[in-house]
């Protein structure tokens, strides 16, 4: 999740669809005044200070809160839209000046059949140390049995305000046109690139025929569960 000044943008940071590569990419373009949330790869900037956690059980659930409120990352990494606006406010108030409004806002979302895919490689690469390995089943277990929005997997509910009925974000990139997209955005933006994003973190060596994971009960859970993102990005199996 990265909020820049100078270059008047805010990222919203997807799981499992390019966003560490993107923070890597626009890390060098970063200042001392920017907001950048912590990760493993990089050092926060500005992303320290009061979490209120009032009503965001609903979103997140406390265990997930938990690291949030103990290092008190007001902002962190894969924050959804609506919330980054909320912690904005006060500064805006201070500025008398609209950062939200005003910054153009971008994310990225991604196939939900090779999001989950993505995701059951990335639990169980060898480099992944802070998570258990799962079977395949486990993991669309996991999804199932789900009971909050803003979950890791459901990139598109990052992207909306907090009723999720309304997209907040100026640009969503498709994953699968993600240099070209990137391209566009970062004209816009006034931030070099050559057309292509390297890879900075890439963890497994997986299989890109995602297909071959899904019989007909896994196929019909993702497009239950992803049916928005289905119909407004026209994905499919």
């Amino acid at each position: 999740m990265i909020i820049s000044f100078k270059y008047k943008f805010i990222f919203v940071k997807p799981h499992k669809a390019a966003g560490s590569s993107i923070e890597s990419y626009l890390h060098p373009y970063l200042t001392n005044k920017d907001i950048l949330a912590s990760t493993e790869d990089h050092m926060g900037i500005n992303c320290w200070g009061n979490f209120d956690t009032k009503g965001l059980d609903y979103y997140f659930g406390e265990k997930y809160l938990k690291k949030k409120i103990e290092f008190k990352l007001r902002y962190f990494a894969h924050m959804p839209i609506w919330l980054i606006k909320e912690r904005l406010k006060p500064l805006s108030d201070k500025l008398n000046y609209d950062i939200f409004k005003n910054f153009y806002k971008f994310g990225v979302i991604r196939n939900p059949f090779d999001t989950i895919v993505s995701h059951y490689y990335w639990r169980n690469s060898s480099n992944n140390k802070n998570s258990k390995s799962i079977t395949f089943n486990e993991a669309l277990k996991e999804l199932e049995s789900n009971k909050y929005p803003n979950y890791e997997l459901l990139n598109l509910n990052k992207l909306m305000d907090k009723n999720f009925e309304e997209v907040l974000c100026d640009k969503i990139i498709k994953y699968e046109d993600l240099n070209k997209e990137l391209s566009l955005v970062f004209n816009k933006l006034g931030i070099p690139f050559d057309g292509k994003l390297k890879i900075f973190k890439k963890k497994s060596n997986r299989d890109k025929n995602y297909k071959k994971f899904f019989d007909n009960n896994a196929k019909k859970l993702i497009k239950e569960i992803y049916w928005k993102d289905m119909e407004m990005f026209d994905y499919s199996f």
